[in-house]
């Protein structure tokens, strides 16, 4: 909520250009929960397909569907995802530890799901 006025500054207020800014700190929460969510759902998807053979083949119809859109699509929700998070972490550097665990959780879940993944892709070798 902005409002330029010349009342006291409050706890919560931040004073930026002669006008007050309300800081809400759980909106830069969201921000990072936000890029977790398009990450999860971006790379769920892809990771998904080791899983299930139904996904895998839903992805393959997407991709034949709409060729090197796809790409573009998927590029564009990496690229979201990251800066999501990244701008998340910067602005709730209180919260850094609690966020880094969130994150490392999932990617070690996903470290530990695709060592099967690939030693089996190497074993073929």
């Amino acid at each position: 909520m902005f409002g330029c006025n010349n009342s006291d500054i409050l706890g919560g207020l931040i004073y930026i250009d002669g006008c007050y800014l309300v800081y809400v700190k759980e909106e830069f929460d969201m921000i990072f929960y936000l890029g977790i969510a398009v990450m999860i759902f971006n790379e769920g998807f892809v990771i998904l397909r080791h899983v299930s053979p139904y996904l895998a083949q839903k992805r393959a119809d997407l991709i034949k569907k709409f060729g090197s859109k796809w790409k573009l699509f998927h590029s564009i929700m990496d690229v979201t995802w990251v800066t999501l998070v990244a701008v998340g972490f910067y602005l709730d550097l209180e919260n850094w530890k609690i966020n880094l665990a969130v994150f490392g959780t999932i990617w070690g879940i996903v470290i530990i799901y695709y060592i099967p993944v690939l030693y089996k892709k190497f074993k073929k070798k």
